[in-house]
């Protein structure tokens, strides 16, 4: 297990990096090479010329190791991966997920919130499940570290401590308005 993680870098050390991941997957096939947020990648300032670089490598991949290297991408958002490297042959399978459903989200919160104080444990479920609809794992652990934040600032400034829901619905707002904030950003109406 190698972590190819590249940071924002000179063009000339970015190319060298993924080359150098590339052929460490060739060497330790058979293996599964893993992209995370391939969309974001692909919009980086890397692309288009990232994109043929990519693909002049897995046509590669695919010839020299007949197959024992399994690619695979995440994406927020496959609109954002050029059509190149989703035509048909290459990509061998699609998965979606959806959101959670509401009683998988109490359990989220639930577990995230297992080691707060009790009176931040005890928070109106039916209502967060309505609040939080539509929302991913990632968005239920950020509401509970913000109803984390939001109560240690209410200890430390020394203020009454409010019920467990006011909190959660501080958060709850505080991240879907950073999800609106986010699909402006992703559609071009904001910069």
């Amino acid at each position: 297990m190698i972590d190819g993680s590249i940071a924002p870098e000179p063009a000339v050390a970015f190319y060298t990096r993924v080359r150098q991941i590339v052929l460490l997957a060739k060497r330790s096939a058979p293996c599964v090479l893993f992209i995370d947020d391939a969309d974001v990648l692909m919009q980086s300032g890397y692309s288009p010329g990232f994109t043929r670089y990519f693909l002049s490598l897995m046509d590669g991949m695919e010839s020299e190791t007949a197959g024992k290297i399994a690619i695979i991408l995440t994406a927020m958002n496959p609109n954002h991966i050029p059509p190149a490297l989703l035509r048909s042959g290459r990509v061998e399978l699609w998965l979606q997920t959806t959101p959670p459903p509401a009683s998988a989200r109490t359990e989220m919160l639930a577990a995230h919130v297992a080691t707060l104080p009790d009176e931040l444990r005890r928070f109106d479920s039916v209502k967060l499940d309505s609040l939080t609809d539509g929302f991913n794992a990632a968005d239920m652990r950020r509401i509970a570290a913000d109803v984390k934040a939001l109560y240690a600032r209410d200890v430390i400034e020394g203020r009454a401590i409010a019920p467990a829901d006011t909190y959660f619905e501080r958060a709850t707002r505080n991240v879907r308005r950073n999800r609106e904030l986010l699909r402006l950003a992703e559609a071009g109406q904001i910069v």
